[in-house]
Order: structure tokens, then sequence, then C-alpha cells
């Protein structure tokens, strides 16, 4: 190889390495709980949406899906 090349090769290594480092670090805790509560927020509008529940019960449940929402954006300062 030329020393041109071999310089490229090193530079789209190093670049490929500094690219996976982020997949190959582990998530912080806080990370996996910020994941799961909007994963939780999820699944309860999709109670919310259910058609055959009656009118009353997803009123319900749309103001626990809200208040879950408003916890998250106290807590995480974004939007879920």
């Amino acid at each position: 190889m030329s020393g041109k090349g071999t310089w490229a090769l090193l530079i789209v290594g190093g670049l490929l390495c500094l690219a996976l480092i982020p997949a190959l670090v582990p998530d912080s805790a806080e990370d996996a709980a910020r994941r799961e509560a909007v994963r939780q927020i999820e699944v309860c509008r999709e109670g919310e949406r259910d058609a055959l529940a009656e009118l009353a019960t997803r009123r319900q449940v749309r103001a626990m899906c809200d208040r879950m929402e408003q916890q998250f954006r106290e807590r995480y300062r974004s939007s879920p």
C-alpha cells in the first residue's frame, strides 16, 4: 500500500472506532429509567386510544397519562 492509502485507512478506521464507542458504553441507570418511562407513557396512550373502552374509562386513562407526562417533564426537563 502506498503512504497515502495507509493514512486514509488509518483515518477511516479511527473514525469508525469513534463512531462505535457510544454503542459499546453501557447505558446509565438514569438512561434506562428514562427509556422505561417513555415506554410506559406510550403503553398508557395506547390504552387511551382503546375504542372498546367506555368513554369515562378513556377519560381516566387520559388523565393518568397526562399526569405521567407531567412528571416526566418535571424529572427530565424534556418531553417524552
